[in-house]
């Protein structure tokens, strides 16, 4: 007998443990409470990682948590029905080889059978692959059905060159992933032509959504790094097409490719598109989840981009008042102060009513949001830009004088090469403001050579990332220059 008593009774799962110090470390866990190994270790010994009881209790929970895992509830909403067949093809094949090992024949060849069933039906190759070769071996040396053999010999051979073209294509995306910490330009583009030379031929022969999502994903990133936009729109529009056909795949890598085409439309400057898109977006994907923001996050930008401020603070509200907001990254609560403070601009401006922007506090922005010290990308300058834009239309003149020397350091230091030219341009064109006293025709004076020089990089040309330039620096100057043809500007309240 497989199962035996002893070995049922022995089984020790986390839920078997209620009320014992190891769960209410789990729960502790579970809850955020604990976040560290010295905080749980203080917490139950008032002592550190290094204690041996601590250590005992911590690999307890972990052996544990483990032998939970073969026991996950895939029945709940939570998962999806390829989700599901995963997780229940991942552990009948655990299962099928244990009783292998213990020379259970029958029960393995049926759990075998079962996962090929689910397998076959969600497209996923590796488990198929083998549980077509579980069987194939068990009509080769054990029933001797040539037919039976030959069907699960066919269908093995099918599924490992599925299986390898599927492998072969991750390869390449981790390979590309990794260049790009070293390689320059002109070494990553090549090394993306080849390997797409390599990889699209595999479209026109294999179905495997998994497939044609690792090569869509290796080239809208890379379409979408080098700022190529029409390549970027017309890859997400090829993928989001051909997922349209497969409905089993999960929603949520139809909905990279959704966001994808948001991107684009954004450095195409085309809002009808990007609205419509976006719409999509947030009909489609589960509210709170990464895509959902990412949607929002750009479309913000599209909103920016295009003078379309009025939904700006209720898109803005809408993302921040979500429950699900306090878990983002960090890079993304940044990332939407800095869009608060955009809003905030433009309400001094006239130009959009405040929602909950009307929180803002500029001084608490300005000491809070944090200046990387290893800017290579340039995110800096929108942070340094946003400030001084404000300062300048609440004519704060003292603070804005007293960060001038920090800002021209900066950008003497970072912003020289081609990706930050127009920012390099625009901050050099704000400078003359108060270098000027905020007079309208010393300033267009001194700033005509920066102005010159930003209109030979038109925005849809630029190297730069999409994120910097939220809204386009000949925006802004035509907002600075009204500020200064006002005279009269309102003190930020």
């Amino acid at each position: 007998m497989v199962v035996t008593k002893h070995s049922v009774k022995s089984l020790k799962t986390i839920n078997s443990s209620k009320g014992s110090r190891v769960y209410e470390l789990y729960e502790k866990i579970a809850a955020n409470e604990l976040e560290t190994d010295a905080q749980a270790a203080k917490y139950f010994f008032n002592s550190t990682p290094q204690h041996p009881q601590y250590r005992k209790l911590k690999n307890r929970l972990e052996e544990l948590l483990l032998n939970s895992v073969v026991f996950i509830d895939t029945n709940s909403p939570k998962f999806s029905d390829t989700q599901r067949a995963f997780y229940t093809c991942q552990r009948y094949m655990t299962i099928s080889k244990i009783l292998l090992g213990r020379t259970a024949r029958k029960p393995a060849v049926k759990l075998f059978e079962k996962v090929l069933k689910y397998a076959e039906r969600l497209e996923l190759c590796e488990p198929a692959r083998d549980a077509a070769i579980g069987l194939r071996d068990y009509h080769a040396y054990r029933t001797g059905n040539v037919r039976e053999f030959e069907k699960y010999l066919n269908l093995s051979r099918k599924y490992t060159e599925i299986w390898q073209a599927e492998d072969l294509a991750q390869q390449y995306f981790q390979e590309y992933s990794v260049s790009s910490i070293k390689s320059v330009p002109a070494e990553r583009e090549q090394r993306f032509k080849s390997t797409m030379s390599k990889l699209r031929p595999y479209l026109k022969n294999i179905t495997s959504y998994r497939l044609h999502f690792l090569v869509y994903l290796l080239e809208t990133n890379h379409y979408s790094e080098t700022n190529t936009y029409s390549k970027l729109l017309k890859s997400a529009n090829e993928a989001s097409t051909f997922f349209k056909s497969k409905p089993i795949a999960p929603i949520a890598l139809v909905a990279i490719f959704k966001v994808r085409q948001l991107e684009a439309y954004i450095g195409l400057d085309d809002f009808e598109n990007g609205r419509k898109v976006f719409r999509q977006c947030d009909r489609q994907i589960e509210p709170g989840v990464v895509h959902w923001y990412n949607s929002y996050e750009l479309y913000m930008l599209l909103l920016f981009r295009t003078k379309k401020y009025h939904s700006l603070s209720t898109i803005f509200e809408k993302a921040t008042q979500h429950p699900a907001y306090k878990h983002q990254t960090t890079k993304r609560h940044e990332r939407f102060r800095i869009f608060q403070a955009f809003i905030y601009y433009l309400s001094l401006l006239d130009r959009v009513k405040l929602g909950v922007t009307k929180d803002f506090r500029l001084q608490r922005f300005l000491n809070e949001l944090p200046i990387h010290s290893q800017d290579k990308r340039g995110y800096n300058v929108t942070v340094l830009m946003i400030q001084i834009l404000i300062l300048i239309q609440s004519k704060q003149h003292d603070k804005l004088t007293d960060r001038i020397e920090a800002i021209e350091k900066y950008t003497s230091r970072y912003l020289r090469n081609d990706e930050n030219f127009r920012s390099n341009c625009f901050i050099k064109m704000l400078l003359q403001v108060p270098k000027r006293n905020f007079h309208k025709v010393a300033v267009l004076r001194h700033a005509k050579p920066y102005i010159e020089k930003l209109a030979t990089v038109p925005l849809l040309k630029s190297k730069q990332s999409y994120e910097i330039e939220i809204i386009p620096y000949e925006h802004l100057w035509e907002y600075v220059l009204e500020s200064l043809e006002a005279g009269q500007i309102k003190e930020p309240s």
